[in-house]
């Protein structure tokens, strides 16, 4: 998480896959999904959107039913964000979506997971975010509240919530 914070892509690399060769040693799955969110996220900021999106998906898969209050959330962001980066923005809003309803059923709100909600409304405007006659302005009414508050709540997290808010206002 510090490496994501800082933009050391290379450590986030090295970091991700080491902790994915010592889950598989102890054949953990929720542990070899952490490693695979860690390898999506850094891949998909650093431009390589085919590699992040496999390896989201293949967090989400080794998490398979398990409910896991911290590592879903996270995937589900995660697989969220690697999508939004690769111009996929209908099902990052789908996943990103689903992973709302999860982690607000369950209570998992944390820094880590209330980054979905910023990601949603990317999500949810795509590529249109600047035409507010392409923008429902229903789609995103019920998320924009949630991520003002995550933005003040999560100090991490207020740049991307702010930057958020500011599309939701052209609609």
């Amino acid at each position: 998480h510090v490496y994501e914070l800082t933009g050391q892509i290379d450590e986030e690399l090295r970091t991700a896959n080491e902790e994915l060769r010592m889950a598989t040693l102890l054949d953990d799955s929720e542990k070899m999904a952490w490693g695979n969110y860690g390898l999506a996220d850094a891949y998909a900021r650093a431009g390589q959107h085919a590699l992040a999106c496999e390896h989201a998906e293949k967090a989400m898969d080794l998490l398979g039913q398990q409910d896991s209050i911290i590592a879903r959330p996270i995937a589900t962001a995660t697989y969220g964000y690697a999508l939004i980066q690769a111009s996929r923005y209908e099902e990052a809003a789908n996943i990103l979506t689903e992973g709302v309803h999860y982690m607000e059923r369950k209570l998992s709100v944390f820094d880590l997971s209330v980054r979905a909600y910023p990601l949603l409304i990317e999500g949810l405007l795509g590529p249109q975010w600047h035409d507010p006659k392409q923008c429902s302005c229903a789609s995103i009414n019920w998320v924009r509240i949630r991520n003002r508050v995550a933005g003040r709540v999560f100090p991490n997290l207020r740049h991307y919530s702010l930057r958020t808010v500011s599309y939701t206002h052209l609609t």
